[in-house]
């Protein structure tokens, strides 16, 4: 994916990252599988690593139509995802205790890594039901504002380009209530490199095909996003990220549904803990 661009200038670009991310499988011990996701771009490069590293056996999984452990359906319910995978021949029903599609194809990946091991997959399935979003991925609360209640979907663990289109998507799914809107509250994407100003203004599509009704943007790469976006879709965008949640206190109203997400290092982790502190979030689905 397009994460860590800057920190692996010199390798050039993806097919660089892949083939360096690719020298893990040197390490293969006699007898070792590998396991990595087919529609990873290049996945031929890490293919072809894990085959002249003599992996004993390679387990791919993910969407595509050659994968080992491949997605067959994804559903997003209101406690997580309910998918079904066909594992070499074995069709698995079951579901992640985390929404979105994304959390169904890394779901595919413990099942893929069962089949190495010669594991119980369907105590593995079970396993993934009981899953819970850790701080800052995924996980929801309910706020107290004006008129009612607002959802909270607190994605500010991390972001890189495909994980906030994949946030995106979680934000498409959710239904405001009433009136209610869908509000993305977005801070940069790091590490980058210099493609970092247009990967951040290519996610005005995304905003717009995710029904995205109001931005509010923190940062100075996101400034790139906000001037992409529709003019009648933009909020506001500041400096910083703590310039946020006094804005939003006062702007948020019942039904609407908050996407909050940007690099750790962006600090978008501290707008969602204020909200949670000033709006006494509480846990809830939607």
């Amino acid at each position: 994916a397009e994460s860590h661009l800057g920190a692996f200038a010199g390798l050039g670009g993806l097919a660089g990252i892949a083939a360096e991310k690719a020298a893990i499988f040197g390490a293969l011990a006699e007898g070792g599988v590998a396991v990595f996701n087919a529609d990873a771009p290049h996945a031929d490069i890490l293919h072809g690593r894990a085959k002249d590293a003599g992996a004993a056996d390679i387990i791919t999984y993910g969407e595509s139509p050659g994968a080992e452990v491949r997605l067959l359906e994804a559903v997003d319910t209101t406690e997580g995802v309910s998918l079904r995978a066909d594992a070499r021949g074995r069709v698995l029903s079951f579901a992640v205790g985390m929404p979105g599609r994304h959390v169904a194809v890394n779901a595919l990946a413990v099942i893929a890594a069962g089949l190495a091991l010669d594991a119980d997959l369907t105590a593995l399935a079970r396993a993934l039901a009981a899953m819970r979003p850790p701080p800052g991925r995924g996980g929801r609360a309910r706020l107290e504002v004006a008129g009612g209640e607002a959802l909270l979907i607190d994605e500010s663990y991390n972001a890189n380009p495909a994980s906030m289109r994949a946030a995106l998507r979680l934000l498409a799914a959710a239904r405001p209530a009433g009136g209610g809107r869908r509000v993305a509250v977005l801070g940069d994407m790091l590490e980058l490199g210099d493609d970092a100003a247009r990967l951040h203004a290519a996610l005005a599509d995304d905003l717009a095909a995710c029904g995205v009704d109001v931005l509010y943007a923190a940062g100075e790469m996101m400034q790139h996003l906000f001037a992409a976006a529709p003019r009648e879709m933009r909020g506001a965008h500041v400096a910083a990220a703590d310039d946020l949640p006094d804005l939003l206190q006062g702007a948020l109203t019942a039904g609407d549904v908050v996407l909050i997400k940007g690099s750790n290092g962006s600090g978008m982790w501290r707008v969602a803990r204020a909200l949670k502190e000033r709006l006494g979030g509480k846990g809830g689905a939607a």
